[in-house]
């Protein structure tokens, strides 16, 4: 089973490198600060840490934890940024409009499901524990098979029919 939380990360880790790139910020209604030009390198190294875990770890819950995590420190460059936005410099006197830019809400976006991305993998990945009959057929014989598919069927997880079914696919 392929874990949509995994793809969801890989893109919310593109959008953040590439919201990087473009402006964060608009001072005085015509300059232009990109994200890679102050906080936003930090973004882009939780990113890329992020992707890192992705492309050359197992996706288990640790690495999952990491996602998560390198996504939420993503989002809390963004939103430091955001807050930071009506703040004079320390020693300028005259009050410039600053505005967030196209790039900022880019990388919150990238951010978010970064953190979602591995927080879905962890809620969706399946137990070890919980393996269907039909994963253990080569090491658990046929009678221990068909006394799971009975219980199933007597818990109401299969319906008779899908037990005969069962058993007689088992019996061939």
């Amino acid at each position: 089973m392929t874990n949509v939380g995994k793809y969801v990360s890989v893109v919310g880790g593109v959008l953040t490198v590439v919201g990087a790139f473009l402006p964060w910020v608009v001072v005085g209604g015509q300059t232009t600060v990109s994200g890679v030009q102050g906080q936003g390198l930090f973004a882009v190294t939780f990113c890329a840490i992020a992707l890192g875990v992705i492309a050359f770890r197992e996706w288990r819950p640790p690495e999952q934890a990491v996602v998560v995590s390198m996504g939420l420190l993503v989002l809390i460059v963004v939103l430091n940024v955001f807050n930071g936005l009506d703040e004079l410099p320390a020693g300028q006197s005259i009050a410039l409009t600053t505005d967030p830019a196209i790039g900022l809400y880019v990388s919150l976006l990238g951010g978010v499901a970064l953190a979602l991305g591995g927080a879905l993998g962890y809620v969706l990945t399946p137990d070890d524990a919980e393996e269907s009959p039909d994963s253990e057929s080569d090491t658990v014989g046929v009678p221990e098979q068909l006394r799971r598919y009975k219980q199933l069927e007597e818990e109401g997880v299969l319906t008779e029919a899908e037990f005969k079914a069962k058993k007689a696919e088992l019996l061939e």
